[in-house]
């Protein structure tokens, strides 16, 4: 039985309820109690992440800005992008862009720190995407299946004294 701070923890580092439900084998009704201000922190961390200022010497854009801009171009409808974000075991946030051109879905990865408000390109679909010379091709990776960031379920019983609201 996993307790609903431990529910919201392993949505925040990027499992759907359905991942947590099979994992576990509670039912989803259950786990769907837990998502709601878990996914909602995600959906505020990605557009605080949107927003951070790129440096460039025609003027500072917003990486949301630039990433349409530069997608735009390629016959990407803004509307069609979708960001996302979670956080690692670590704290570190990952935020994912992904967008299709097809025949392939893209994923552009960056890390976020929410204190200093930077942002660090992980893979190569981010870094061309964030490319300060906004004339420079596109050359992108179609997406490729994600690694779990989340440990297996354990069978080791909690101290109870740890026993703490289920809060985000």
């Amino acid at each position: 039985m996993l307790r609903p701070r431990e529910i919201q923890a392993r949505i925040r580092s990027g499992q759907t309820a359905e991942d947590v439900a099979a994992a576990s084998g509670l039912p989803i009704e259950h786990i769907r109690r837990f998502e709601g201000p878990v996914l909602t922190e995600r959906a505020w961390v990605a557009q605080q992440a949107q927003a951070t200022e790129v440096r460039r010497p025609g003027g500072d854009i917003e990486l949301g800005d630039l990433v349409s801009e530069r997608l735009h171009a390629e016959g990407v409808d803004p509307a069609d992008i979708s960001w996302d974000a979670w956080r690692r075991d670590d704290g570190t946030w990952v935020v994912i862009a992904t967008f299709p051109i097809p025949p392939n879905t893209h994923v552009a990865t960056w890390t976020y720190d929410s204190g200093s408000r930077t942002m660090t390109v992980v893979d190569d679909n981010a870094g061309t995407l964030s490319a300060i010379d906004p004339h420079a091709p596109l050359h992108l990776a179609a997406a490729r299946p994600m690694l779990s960031t989340v440990a297996p379920l354990e069978d080791e019983e909690e101290d109870e004294s740890d026993d703490e609201p289920a809060v985000i």
